[in-house]
């Protein structure tokens, strides 16, 4: 009888240490740490830092991490063979099926790019489908940069080839467009007058993100960017 009440006590000190740890330990699931709700960085989401370096940022363009960006960069980055990376520059992937394979994985839309995803021209084509909504659109760009480059360094480059992209989106279209031809180009394509018209139906935003995944091969380390771009539009 004693021996089960000793067994018993002792039973009820191991449950009430284990509560302790468990209060002390990590925070249960949907919790991460400090107050309930705080986001925590993801060491490959790049987003803020890439975002100090860009100058005259627009109001209706922000940065934010995307975490299935990141997972689709990690899935992507399985496929690569190659080594060789220059070790002072950032590159535009464009050979292969990489950058074919990484727009399928975040469900790009289809004939957009970073580069004319803010365009006027773009913009009214997108705004003649409808005049009650029209769905987001989604572009992505991949990058690939030596290993060695990090930290600020890699943040620096990437703000340098986005700059004047994420810097020239239009937020409201003109409707009066005219084509004319610009000085030194042989070619035409619309520009817009921002002084007289009327101005378009929507409101465009945009939500940049960029992640990054390393790949070793043949002892050689990569470091691959994503920079994502969803534009979002609503009726002025």
């Amino acid at each position: 009888m004693k021996l089960n009440k000793v067994l018993a006590l002792a039973l009820s000190g191991v449950m009430a240490v284990s509560m302790l740890a468990g209060c002390s330990g990590n925070p249960a699931d949907g919790e991460q740490g400090g107050d309930q709700g705080e986001v925590v960085v993801d060491a490959n989401d790049i987003s803020d830092g890439v975002k100090s370096f860009i100058d005259d940022l627009p109001e209706y363009v922000t940065f934010n991490g995307d975490s299935k960006l990141t997972d689709s960069l990690d899935y992507i980055v399985e496929f690569v063979t190659w080594e060789g990376i220059p070790a002072n520059k950032l590159n535009a992937v464009v050979w292969g099926d990489l950058q074919n394979r990484l727009e399928k994985s975040v469900g790009a839309t289809k004939g957009i790019d970073i580069d004319n995803i803010g365009d006027d021209d773009v913009l009214l084509k997108a705004e003649s489908v409808s005049d009650v909504k029209i769905d987001d659109a989604k572009a992505v760009q991949l990058y690939v940069a030596s290993g060695v480059i990090e930290g600020n360094a890699l943040n620096t480059l990437v703000a340098e080839a986005i700059q004047n992209t994420v810097t020239s989106y239009v937020h409201t279209v003109r409707s009066d467009a005219e084509h004319i031809q610009k000085p030194g180009h042989s070619w035409w394509h619309p520009d817009f007058d921002r002084v007289d018209g009327n101005n378009g139906i929507y409101d465009h935003s945009y939500t940049v993100s960029v992640s990054t995944s390393a790949k070793t091969v043949a002892g050689v380390e990569s470091t691959f960017v994503a920079v994502q771009v969803v534009r979002s539009s609503v009726r002025s």
